[in-house]
Formats: C-alpha cells, structure tokens, sequence
C-alpha cells in the first residue's frame, strides 16, 4: 500500500495527515518504531474497547472503531509467526477485497509491528469505505 508519508491512526481510528496532535497517542503507518510489549501498545495507543483473544488457533488483539463515514469496524490483529495480519470480524464484505478467511491485504507482506498493522488497518477501513460509497479512496491502495 502506498500511503503519505506523514500519516498517522489516533485512537479511536482517527486519520491524521501532516502533523498530528501532541496531546493524544498516536500510531504512525510508516517509521522503524518496532514494540516488543504488544499489550502495552494495545493498551495506550488502540482503541479502548481493544481486547487479546485467542481465536481460530490465533492469539492477538480484537478492536472496534468507526470510519469518518460512520461505518463500524472489528478487526483483529495477530503474529503469524513472521509477520503481522489483520482479519476482518465485521462488516461482513465477503467478496469485496478480502483474502481467504477474512484476511486484508497490508502490503506485499505483512506489517512487522502491531503498530503498524493497526495503523494500516484503520486506512484500509477508510479506503473500503470510499469504495463502497462509490468515491475514491483517500490513499492509493492495491485493493
């Protein structure tokens, strides 16, 4: 995905480009930053309602979060062993730009961090989104 390259996911899913606010946490969508302590990530910079689960044989983060056009998300964000991946709980959107069992695509191979697949995820969200209205996403993105 070819995202700007000052763009960052607040949150509670907010898109930040240019410069974004000091005051609040922040995950930026392009950087070296890499967290060993994924629960302390989860917990101070996703979203409130963010959970660790242990689902179809994965452990990792589920998390829920609104797009700018008001379009409820559940994502969940898991290691696979080399890379993180994000799967799709809800909308349903069987069909539309959605690999096998759910999985969206984040690039040619998955984010190395869990601040990276959230931050990719939460665009993806609002690219989807402009796609299913009919617009033109807000990012160039290999749907």
């Amino acid at each position: 995905m070819n995202f700007p390259p000052e763009v960052a996911v607040g949150r509670e899913g907010e898109i930040f480009t240019g410069d974004a606010p000091f005051d609040q946490p922040i995950s930026r969508v392009q950087g070296d930053f890499r967290t060993a302590d994924d629960a302390g990530y989860a917990a101070s910079h996703m979203p409130r309602n963010t959970v660790f689960v242990e689902r179809d044989r994965a452990r990792g983060w589920m998390y829920s979060f609104q797009t700018g056009r008001g379009r409820a998300y559940t994502l969940f964000a898991y290691f696979d062993g080399r890379d993180y991946q994000v799967n799709v709980i809800a909308p349903e959107l069987t069909g539309i730009h959605i690999l096998p069992g759910g999985r969206i695509r984040l690039g040619d191979s998955g984010p190395a961090s869990l601040e990276e697949a959230y931050a990719k995820s939460v665009l993806w969200a609002a690219g989807m989104d402009a796609a299913l209205a009919g617009r033109s996403a807000p990012f160039e993105a290999p749907f």
